[in-house]
């Protein structure tokens, strides 16, 4: 079995390429050639160290000829086991309990960020050769391991296997070889989009084709963890070693970092077509998905949860001193509810974590269970709706309540930011008695941007009948997360949203808006009457430490009963900031309490 080279490039120097030649590996000093006759570990002082970009379909030959390419080199440079490294993001899928290659396209994204700070990590210990043993079909997929080789100031080179099948590219062949289960269609669809002849100047050359900007600067080195992440599966979503870390005040304007994507044996992410593709097939996936939690709905828990709510700088109804929080106390801290006691509207929220293992999470610490497959890996709480029980209301209870998450629909659509994937989930919650809460929650997926772009604040004149406002702290914010279990690092991580969402803070949970706009609600309805309703949209992020005024506006449409009371009334509830604007608005529908007594 043999290698061919294609064109390399000495760093650090002049670009100078290597003649275009076919190599046969029939003895040990040809392959030794391959690497290098200067190759060798950079620890050991010794010039020449290597990158090498491994190219070809699944059941090339591609993965056997750099095991044979590690081995030979270690032989014929070192006299001694392999010092270098092959690298596979299909290594990501490989389950440590069982050895099983278990492959999940919707951990696809964070299975090649993994495998990128590997590649970081060994490219900064000086590790020589790095054998990056992906599929590689098109130039921009080795873009981010060669960009960070050149400042390393390793030598690139670019190997495919001159196997028959893969020289004749039979297709039949390499499907019936691969050891992935890789189908002939998948191997061809590949293959028609290989690029021939890729050199490195090229690869430096190439855009990720998912980037929705018009800055044709070329991409920035891959933002990972440099070091420390080797045996992790959950990377670092900043590279730590891109600036240093100082405080907000001292911090230069944002930009947001790229995450990018690579093929892999599995699949592969290149154009529109596979993309289109892969969201069908998970779409018919994820519509078998049905996740039963359990939990008992304590009072401890939701009391810390009304504790948060209370947080930060607080103005207005039901606040007796004016504000509180850390700049002074309220009059009196509310006492743990009772068991049987409804629980306030929302609260649901607070209970039924996700149980996932922090490895499966995705980079930025959200959960995957509904995610869509890359280049959708950008999510933002879109809106939804709640529906409560008023003849079987949520109570706090040690008995073990229900809940039951289904997808309803997606939906593609395409807008001023391009492509995204609307993603819309029910769920249902159930005591012994029935159904008590439903919720209808949607969630956005867009590919990853350059760059965050600035969205015009949208200005609401309605007149409110009553107002509060709220200046959510880090703390707030903290709190929150702890109490939902919510680890995405946007709402607490400052650094990660400056630096890599490119968002001038943290952002507000879009579900606490809504909770504290219900909370609003509650304390400023008629008495002996009920939240059963709410719908509302997101409309644009809000942010720690400025301040949001929570509204609500009776409307003119009422019901009324049977003795002249209010039987149903609607009210108009949003929340405003003067960096945002309109930042959230929803409709709530209040009745009368059937079980007031």
């Amino acid at each position: 079995m043999s290698l061919r080279l294609l064109p390399a490039r000495r760093l650090q120097q002049p670009i100078r390429y290597h003649s275009r030649t076919v190599l046969v590996a029939n003895s040990l000093s040809t392959m030794a050639s391959i690497v290098g006759q200067n190759g060798g570990n950079g620890h050991r002082g010794v010039a020449e160290r290597v990158l090498v970009i491994m190219r070809g379909a699944p059941g090339s030959g591609k993965s056997t000829e750099a095991r044979r390419l590690l081995q030979t080199f270690s032989d014929t440079i070192n006299g001694q086991q392999p010092t270098g490294q092959i690298l596979s993001t299909d290594d990501y899928f490989i389950s440590p309990q069982t050895g099983a290659y278990e492959f999940n396209p919707s951990h696809l994204t964070h299975a090649h960020t993994w495998n990128q700070s590997r590649a970081l990590a060994a490219l900064d210990r000086g590790i020589s050769p790095v054998i990056i043993d992906n599929t590689t079909m098109q130039a921009w997929e080795a873009q981010p391991y060669v960009a960070a080789a050149v400042e390393r100031g390793y030598t690139v080179k670019i190997v495919e296997p001159t196997t028959g099948w893969w020289m004749e590219r039979d297709v039949d062949a390499m499907a019936e070889m691969n050891t992935h289960g890789v189908g002939r269609e998948a191997i061809a669809r590949m293959l028609g989009r290989f690029e021939e002849g890729l050199d490195v100047e090229a690869i430096l050359r190439a855009r990720n084709p998912w980037e929705n900007s018009r800055d044709v600067r070329r991409p920035s080195p891959p933002v990972v963890a440099s070091q420390g992440w080797e045996n992790h599966r959950s990377p670092s979503p900043y590279n730590n070693r891109q600036r240093p870390y100082v405080r907000p005040a001292q911090r230069p304007p944002p930009k947001a970092k790229q995450l990018f994507m690579f093929s892999t044996t599995a699949a592969s992410a290149v154009d529109v077509a596979d993309a289109d593709a892969r969201l069908e097939a998970w779409i018919e996936e994820v519509k078998s998905i049905r996740l039963v939690d359990h939990d008992q709905i304590a009072p401890g828990h939701g009391h810390l949860l009304t504790l948060t709510l209370q947080g930060g700088h607080l103005n207005g109804p039901g606040q007796p001193n004016g504000t509180i929080g850390s700049t002074s106390m309220p009059a009196t801290t509310p006492p743990i509810p009772t068991l049987g006691t409804p629980i306030p509207p929302a609260f649901h929220l607070a209970f039924f974590p996700p149980h996932i293992p922090e490895r499966l999470l995705a980079p930025d610490g959200y959960d995957t269970h509904f995610a869509p497959p890359h280049p959708y890996i950008q999510r933002m709480w879109a809106g939804g709706s709640f529906t409560f029980n008023p003849h079987n209301p949520l109570r706090y209870t040690t008995e073990t309540v229900t809940q039951t998450t289904t997808l309803d629909r997606v939906e593609k659509k395409m807008g001023g930011r391009g492509p995204s994937v609307l993603v819309w989930m029910d769920k249902t919650i159930k005591n012994s008695a029935g159904v008590c809460v439903t919720e209808k929650r949607s969630l956005v997926y867009l590919p990853k941007l350059d760059t965050n772009p600035e969205r015009r604040a949208v200005e609401i004149k309605t007149i409110p009948d009553f107002s509060r406002t709220f200046t959510p702290t880090p703390v707030t914010l903290f709190r929150y997360s702890a109490v939902t279990f919510n680890s995405h690092l946007i709402h607490y991580d400052d650094r990660f949203a400056r630096e890599v969402e490119g968002y001038p803070a943290c952002l507000v949970h879009g579900p606490l808006t809504a909770t504290l706009l219900l909370d609003l609600l509650e304390k400023c309805k008629p008495e002996g009457m009920v939240v059963r309703e709410f719908g509302y949209r997101a409309l644009a992020p809000l942010f720690v430490g400025e301040e949001v005024r929570l509204c609500g506006k009776r409307t003119e449409r009422t019901e009324r009963s049977d003795d002249g009371e209010d039987g149903e009334v609607q009210y108009e509830l949003w929340a405003v900031s003067e960096r945002s604007g309109l930042a959230m608005k929803g409709t709530a529908v209040v009745v009368r309490d059937p079980l007031r007594k």
